[in-house]
C-alpha cells in the first residue's frame, strides 16, 4: 500500500519512520507551494514529491500539518482518498477559531475536504510512543489508539494499518464524536491498553 504523509515537523517525521518500518510505500509532501521535503526523505528512505502527484497516487494520506493550514488543502485533490487526520487544534499556533466552540477540529476538516474519507487518529499519541514503541510481545499489551470517522471502509482501512504499527485500534464513533480525541480529553497523550482507553472514551460519553 502507498501512503502520503503531507508536513515536515516532528509528526510527519515519525509517521513516516514508522509507517516505513512497518513495510508501507511511503511518499512525503508539503502545502501546496512549498518545496516537496527531499531530505525527510533521503533520511527516511521514503520519496519526495509535489502534493497534487503524491496524494493522486497514494492510497491512504496522512495529515500531519499545523491544523490552521488544513484550508490551504485544496479539496478537488484529495476527492476520494482515506485522510487520516493526526492534527490536533493548538490556539497558540493557529489563532483564535470561534467555529470550534460548536464543531470538532476533524469535522471541520471534513467539511473542507467535501468528497474525502475523513478518520481521526494517532493524534492521542505523544510524539515519543509514536516514533519509539514498536510491536510488544508476551503479556506486556499494545499500545491502544481511537479512531473516529464516518466512513466505516475508510476506519477499517485505517484500524489495519494501526494494526501494522503495532496498536490495537478502538472505534471511537462517528467525526462528530471526535472531540473525545482532542487535547484535554481523558484518551489524549495516553500510551495505555485497550480496555483503558475505551473505559476513558466512555467518561466522555
Amino acid at each position: 500500500m502507498r501512503v502520503a504523509v503531507v508536513g515536515t515537523g516532528r509528526l510527519a517525521r515519525s509517521l513516516v519512520v514508522r509507517l516505513k518500518r512497518a513495510g508501507y510505500d511511503v511518499v512525503v509532501t508539503e502545502l501546496p507551494g512549498q518545496e516537496p521535503p527531499a531530505g525527510l526523505a533521503v533520511d527516511a528512505g521514503a520519496e519526495a514529491e509535489p502534493l497534487d502527484e503524491a496524494v493522486a497516487g497514494a492510497d491512504v494520506v496522512f495529515l500531519a500539518i499545523p491544523f490552521g493550514r488544513f484550508r490551504d488543502l485544496p479539496a478537488e485533490t484529495f476527492a476520494g482518498k482515506v485522510v487520516v487526520d493526526a492534527t490536533d487544534y493548538d490556539a497558540a499556533d493557529d489563532g483564535p477559531m470561534p467555529e470550534l466552540e460548536a464543531t470538532p477540529s476533524s469535522q471541520l476538516l471534513a467539511r473542507h475536504l467535501a468528497g474525502a474519507r475523513v478518520v481521526k487518529a494517532l493524534n492521542t499519541l505523544n510524539l515519543l510512543t509514536l516514533g519509539e514503541t514498536g510491536l510488544l510481545a508476551g503479556d506486556v499489551p499494545r499500545p491502544a489508539v481511537p479512531a473516529a470517522g464516518d466512513d466505516p471502509k475508510a476506519k477499517a482501512v485505517v484500524s489495519d494499518i494501526l494494526v501494522d504499527l503495532g496498536f490495537d485500534p478502538v472505534d471511537a464513533g462517528a467525526l462528530a464524536d471526535s472531540w473525545r480525541l482532542q487535547p484535554g480529553m481523558p484518551v489524549h497523550g495516553l500510551l495505555t491498553d485497550i480496555d483503558d482507553v475505551r473505559a476513558k472514551l466512555a467518561l466522555t460519553s
